[in-house]
């Protein structure tokens, strides 16, 4: 007897996904999403208020030291309109005058977005909230005015700065 070889076709199912379950994965990964994008912005949000005073703090240190460095009087100015706080100086260095060492930038100013708000602005106890300008002077014995800001962010978050007056150090209260 003659053995017929009969060729056969064999299916074999590769492993695929199918609509259901590429659904159930999109659903599943919209929850979360759905449930985790709120807390994201409120994180990134409170990271800008922090950032604002953590900014304001490089730049009163920033201030101090040119004031030491330089043995000149330097101002922090706070121009309200703009809001805006900045250094200036008597002998500010043009920037074709800077070399360029391995030394980290100095902050120079300090932009404060429109969500974060001035409850208070006192020099040498006198309040500054409303004026178009405010100047603290650090001087090159390592001293300042006396400074204290309160800011106040768009959801209730208060901080308060305050510069020692015999060291220029800053301070930071988070208050409530």
């Amino acid at each position: 007897m003659i053995q017929r070889y009969i060729p056969t076709i064999v299916f074999s199912r590769q492993a695929a996904y199918s609509l259901i379950e590429i659904m159930m994965v999109l659903a599943v990964i919209s929850l979360v999403l759905g449930f985790g994008l709120p807390a994201i912005i409120r994180w990134d949000k409170g990271q800008s208020f922090q950032s604002v005073i953590s900014d304001l703090v490089d730049l009163c240190n920033t201030a101090r030291t040119r004031a030491i460095l330089r043995c000149e009087p330097v101002d922090l100015v706070f121009e309200l309109g703009r809001r805006l706080a900045l250094i200036e100086s008597d002998q500010d260095v043009k920037p074709s005058q800077v070399k360029l060492t391995g030394l980290p930038t100095m902050r120079t100013s300090v932009y404060f977005p429109d969500d974060i708000y001035f409850e208070m602005l006192d020099v040498n106890f006198v309040e500054y909230k409303d004026a178009e300008q405010c100047r603290v002077r650090f001087y090159p014995n390592g001293t300042c005015e006396e400074l204290t800001v309160v800011l106040r962010s768009s959801d209730g978050r208060f901080a308060k700065l305050a510069l020692e007056p015999t060291t220029s150090i800053p301070k930071v209260e988070y208050l409530r």
